[in-house]
């Protein structure tokens, strides 16, 4: 059974690279891709033939759920 709160010593130095270097490199692909959306956004939006609609109030609601809730944990 593998216990992964505890790193051994031997290697613990290069497991806690390989960690550390994921984690940087999930936030950079995660960052890029924000950044590809809100391109794209922004160049498609002046185009004339944007579809628009209104969102229900549900999703409004449950924006300030969870903002709210991120806020207080």
């Amino acid at each position: 059974m593998a216990m992964y709160g505890i790193l051994p010593k031997e290697g613990a130095e290069g497991r806690y690279f390989a960690l550390k270097f994921a984690l940087w490199a999930g936030m950079v692909s995660i960052s890029m891709m924000f950044g590809a959306f809100t391109s794209a956004y922004l160049v498609r939006k002046p185009a004339g033939n944007w579809y628009e609609f209104k969102l229900p109030t549900a999703f409004l609601f449950s924006t300030i759920v969870l903002l709210i809730s991120s806020v207080c944990f």
